[in-house]
């Protein structure tokens, strides 16, 4: 690769762009193909040095910036708060769970307070990028689109959040210094968006798309000084700019957020990629996947049984009406390799509980699509009599 990089590179766009759109017809989502791309790309590292590319690095970076930025202009604030009472028992159900689970990963996996609860996280929270993004593709209504939408985002705001605190929890200096950034950020957008719609866009045609995008990385690298990744200061953007578009007149933003969705599509694959470099061996002992495929089975059946018995209690609804909105909701692939990344690299976690993680979210990520697609017994293709539930 050194003396020939341009070929590297090539191939590997081609390698990622290609095999995990090919494994999709047997519905293995594509996140998790160039993921084992990235791993497998390791036992050639005597001809390709992937570990610790810095081109690849910052492809990731544009990948998850922009995913998260696409993930935030989906936040529809108004919406939200029409909604406050499902989505506040919604939350409520969900963080019941999460300490649950922050319990129960404590005990078993005898690991420290704040690496349990990011556990928990990244066994708990769905990643709402990932789940818009396959929202087309599932065989439900537009009404079930919309829950599963508000529902996921809602969940993510508060994993967030959670996730923030934690990460800066180790001292009430730091947390004070990363709050007040993460406030200066948000308090500093509208101007910035007031300036560029009144000095620059007049000026510069077109120039709204590089802007959005240079300012979610700028701030996505805020954050990530500031102890709370990437992903924190990009989602921040994207809210801000959905809170804020009365802002933009004359941009057309919807048009922006689809062009933002196709190129995150594009560099999302690299983020799963230089994830997958980060691998090793023990991770992947017969040990740690048979722990990740139990904790798979047993949490998605209490994620999965508590939103339908949630929904059968609340709204009357059949099993048939609730299965699509509680099994879409569970992926994970996402977030749970944000976590699982952070909790390697500044927690230690070991290789059991590494390697079930990793386990864990592959199955949960794979296995609701298969269901989904394939499940006849619960006819999820039939459109839904009554409209009026959440």
């Amino acid at each position: 690769m050194s003396n020939r990089p341009e070929i590297f590179y090539i191939g590997l766009i081609f390698a990622l762009f290609i095999f995990p759109r090919v494994l999709e017809r047997f519905y293995v989502p594509s996140g998790i193909s160039a993921f084992a791309i990235g791993f497998l790309s390791l036992f050639l590292s005597e001809y390709f040095q992937v570990k610790g590319d810095p081109t690849i690095s910052v492809l990731a970076i544009l990948g998850i910036s922009s995913l998260f930025l696409f993930a935030g202009l989906e936040v529809d604030l108004r919406a939200i708060y029409k909604e406050k009472r499902f989505i506040i028992f919604h939350l409520f159900t969900h963080f019941f769970i999460l300490i649950v689970a922050t319990l129960s990963v404590q005990y078993i996996l005898q690991l420290s307070d704040r690496a349990s609860i990011l556990y928990a996280l990244a066994l708990t929270t769905p990643s709402a990028g990932f789940i818009l993004d396959s929202l087309d593709s599932l065989p439900i209504t537009d009404q079930q689109k919309f829950w599963i939408k508000t529902k996921a985002i809602a969940a993510e705001l508060l994993a967030l959040a959670i996730m923030f605190f934690t990460l800066q929890s180790q001292s009430w200096s730091q947390l004070a210094f990363s709050t007040i950034g993460v406030l200066g950020i948000i308090v500093l957008l509208p101007p910035l968006f007031f300036g560029f719609t009144r000095f620059i866009a007049p000026f510069a045609k077109n120039s709204e798309f590089a802007f959005f995008i240079m300012l979610a990385i700028l701030a996505a690298l805020i954050t990530k000084e500031l102890g709370a990744y990437f992903l924190v200061g990009a989602f921040i953007v994207g809210v801000s700019i959905q809170r804020f578009r009365y802002l933009f007149t004359g941009i057309h933003i919807d048009s922006h957020i689809q062009a933002l969705k196709l190129f995150s599509t594009f560099f999302i694959p690299f983020y799963f990629f230089k994830a997958g470099t980060l691998i090793t061996l023990n991770d992947l002992s017969v040990e740690s996947i048979a722990v990740g495929i139990l904790m798979a089975a047993v949490v998605t059946s209490i994620r999965v049984g508590s939103a339908i018995l949630i929904r059968r209690l609340s709204f009357g609804e059949s099993l048939r009406q609730s299965f699509p909105v509680s099994m879409a909701l569970v992926p994970n692939l996402i977030f749970g390799l944000v976590l699982w990344e952070i909790l390697c690299s500044e927690f230690g976690l070991n290789s059991l509980a590494s390697g079930a993680l990793l386990a864990y979210t592959a199955c949960i990520t794979v296995v609701p699509g298969i269901l989904m697609k394939n499940t006849t017994f619960l006819d999820i293709r039939k459109p839904l009599q009554s409209t009026s539930s959440p």
